[in-house]
């Protein structure tokens, strides 16, 4: 930001800054900065309910998997009863 530089009125000596110049500049970073937080806090929030969801349907699909488990083996005690019925006669 070369217009912040102040320098003598015959170019020579020590350079300068105009600090109340950089004021603006600074305030509009840190506004810059704060939307993009306030972005990355809304994709965290959107994030998490996400892996919220997810976390229900994989439980969901757990007990599926037990209740469907629990028929199975309810169905394969049956059969070998039948088998055992049948080889018995």
């Amino acid at each position: 930001m070369p217009e912040l530089v102040i320098q003598n009125a015959d170019n020579k000596g020590a350079l300068g800054l105009n600090y109340m110049g950089l004021v603006p500049v600074t305030i509009n970073a840190i506004q810059q900065q704060q939307a993009q937080i306030e972005d990355q806090q809304k994709v965290i929030t959107e994030q998490r309910e996400a892996i919220g969801e997810q976390q229900q349907e994989i439980r969901d699909q757990k007990e599926q998997n037990r209740k469907l488990e629990e028929r199975l083996a309810a169905v394969e005690k049956l059969l070998s009863t039948m088998q055992a019925n049948t080889t018995a006669q």
